[in-house]
């Protein structure tokens, strides 16, 4: 039976819960500073009187004595329990979100194997405590509090699952990463639509210079040829989209996405479902991106899909001059003209 409505421990439980939530830790001068008891004796007593009806936990800490609230559910919940349940239940809950070992939990509360094994089981087919796997100890089993989620450093976080790595999440996540950022950093170009484009533009330099330019080419070709030089390398493939169009670079002082932007996109998109990934767990993954290849930094914050590397600018020995209006730029460059007009394999 919970302490009568209205008598000292109640109105001392009611002014606890009114200002904190179930779980907070409250001292002896905490209590007195609420005026429930004249003296401390009474105080005593009355935190006595709670502990008993579950609704208080008493704890020790830096060998002071101090008093755990919980919530009226839990503590009936706590009342149901036999000796050995609650001795193991308390255990459990006073570890919180980090969860304990089940050797270590079993060491704490000094029971028999038998009577151990029993209460465990018992709490956990009555849905109290949960058990999981810490990620920095695979082979052991962890219990905590059914309604709590264990801390990250415990479970790894989310590309943990039961203590071992999410490969699947990990690659879904990431292709869905690599779609953001490349629609972000690189332009998608119908090809046709692109060489209309570009020859109606492309002033500057007539076809005469394109020709002399590839005979040129041709020339270098069968000189190193006949001189038993390497060949060519394998004619450049442009990257494609998602919807097969292929990608060019963006112009030179483009914005591409960041870190913070990448986390704001994943977030709003809810691509995973009940869970909320947190901006360090999205570095992570870019950075394991960034070291297989596939993303590149661009700049201090900036990150694209690769390619562009292998691309004519990627080479190019006046990257740095190019720029729209300027004397090198997309409209007069044979090179990029080459490279959009190259048949794919």
């Amino acid at each position: 039976m919970p302490p009568a409505t209205g008598s000292k421990a109640d109105q001392l439980y009611e002014r606890c819960a009114a200002r904190h939530k179930p779980g907070h830790i409250f001292y002896q001068a905490d209590l007195a500073g609420f005026n429930v008891a004249d003296k401390t004796e009474m105080l005593i007593q009355l935190c006595q009187e709670l502990v008993q009806h579950n609704l208080f936990q008493v704890l020790t800490h830096e060998g002071v004595v101090c008093w755990k609230l919980r919530s009226r559910e839990d503590a009936a919940k706590f009342s149901c329990l036999t000796p050995h349940e609650r001795l193991v239940y308390s255990h459990i809950e006073a570890v919180g979100t980090t969860g304990v070992a089940r050797d270590t939990l079993r060491g704490r509360t000094t029971l028999l194997e038998a009577q151990f094994k029993r209460a465990l089981h018992s709490l956990e087919s009555k849905n109290f405590i949960k058990s999981f796997f810490n990620q920095k100890h695979a082979s052991k089993r962890f219990y905590m509090l059914a309604e709590l989620t264990p801390a990250e450093d415990a479970s790894g976080g989310i590309f943990y699952s039961d203590g071992e790595l999410d490969i699947d999440l990990i690659d879904g996540l990431s292709l869905f990463v690599l779609r953001f950022v490349e629609d972000a950093s690189w332009a998608q170009v119908d090809p046709k639509k692109h060489q209309q484009q570009h020859q109606k533009g492309r002033r500057s330099v007539p076809a005469s210079a394109i020709k002399q330019k590839k005979d040129a080419v041709q020339s270098a070709r069968a000189h190193a040829f006949r001189s038993g030089l390497p060949g060519d390398p394998p004619r450049y493939k442009p990257p494609l989209s998602a919807s097969g169009r292929r990608l060019v670079p963006r112009p030179p002082g483009h914005t591409y996405p960041t870190i913070t932007e990448i986390h704001g996109f994943i977030v709003r998109s809810q691509v995973i479902q009940d869970v909320v990934p947190k901006q360090a767990d999205i570095a992570a993954l870019v950075e394991h991106l960034v070291f297989d290849g596939r993303l590149e930094r661009m700049g201090v914050t900036g990150f694209r899909t690769t390619g562009i590397t292998e691309a004519p600018c990627g080479s190019c020995p006046v990257f740095d001059l190019c720029e729209e209006g300027g004397p090198v730029n997309a409209g007069n460059c044979i090179y990029f003209a080459e490279w959009l007009e190259t048949e794919e394999a």
